[in-house]
């Protein structure tokens, strides 16, 4: 983007922002992260993963969180692969602990994807 005037590092009021077309960057695959739950309280309203209000009435995108699912079923299936075999309450730990640089799960919402998982026949009881 482009500003004119150019007067200030900080935008102001009357500045007029236009697309740069020129820019050509040399880089061609850019890393987009989620979107991160950033209150304490998101886990109580329902799992995450739902449309429950966080953060002052605003909702997750139902993009992000079928993203969330997808990332979740991936993280539960490299870590079955791994391990071969766990019981339950280590695969949760585990799977939080691999999430919680993306964004903090909820057991319902891992547990979810390990039963849609087993529906699906990627893990066995």
């Amino acid at each position: 983007l482009r500003e004119s005037p150019r007067e200030s590092k900080e935008p102001a009021a009357g500045d007029i922002f236009r697309v740069n077309t020129q820019f050509e960057s040399r880089v061609r695959n850019l890393k987009v992260p989620l979107i991160a739950l950033t209150s304490s309280s998101n886990n109580r309203d329902g799992p995450a993963g739902s449309s429950s209000s966080v953060n002052g009435g605003s909702a997750i995108p139902q993009a992000v969180e079928e993203d969330r699912k997808h990332i979740v079923e991936a993280v539960l299936v490299r870590i079955m692969k791994s391990r071969k075999q766990m019981d339950h309450n280590s695969l949760v730990v585990e799977a939080t602990k691999q999430l919680s640089q993306r964004f903090q799960p909820t057991p319902q919402l891992i547990k979810q994807r390990i039963e849609h998982l087993i529906e699906r026949e990627f893990l066995e009881r």
